[in-house]
């Protein structure tokens, strides 16, 4: 997955679209401008000290960043943090349950498929509806596409699904 600042997301309020922040940002290097807490290699900064404050992991001898599963072991990115509704101004503390809580979903099908954010789903939808389609690699963003949306039978469905969704949004 690339580094992101959001993802889009329903909010747990009003259902409205919003975006699921990290709380902290990492550096390697110290930020020139405000506070920020050691933790093992990496200067943490706090973004929403007031709702979020640091709490270094409990029982992490080793300081590092995993990817979403919280195996009691350095800190997970995209499990927990801070929702900020557009529509309900909200801003509070959410642990992500993706994809259930993606804004840019869409049920084909049967299946579920969805996107990051709008330039991930405008991805998706220039990939589908391409006929001359470049071979995916596993680790862009359409790498974790199943094939089953990209077959010619579910084709135009997954095409006006994310159209819609893209022109009321």
């Amino acid at each position: 997955m690339r580094n992101r600042d959001h993802v889009d997301v329903r909010c747990p309020h009003c259902a409205g679209h919003a975006c699921f922040r990290e709380p902290f940002e990492f550096r390697s290097v110290a930020p020139a401008n405000g506070p920020a807490h050691r933790w093992g290699g990496w200067y943490v900064v706090e973004r929403y000290p007031h709702i979020f404050p640091w709490v270094a992991p409990r029982g992490s001898s080793s300081q590092y960043l995993t990817d979403g599963a919280n195996d009691g072991q350095g800190y997970p990115l995209l499990h927990r943090g801070v929702v900020e509704c557009e529509a309900c101004k909200q801003q509070s503390v959410h642990v992500l349950a993706w994809p259930e809580d993606a804004w840019w979903q869409w049920s084909i099908r049967g299946k579920m498929l969805w996107a990051w954010d709008r330039q991930h789903a405008e991805q998706i939808l220039r990939y589908v509806r391409a006929t001359d389609r470049p071979p995916r690699s596993t680790s862009g963003p359409i790498g974790s596409l199943p094939s089953h949306f990209l077959s010619a039978k579910v084709r135009d469905a997954v095409v006006k699904a994310i159209e819609r969704k893209l022109a009321a949004t």
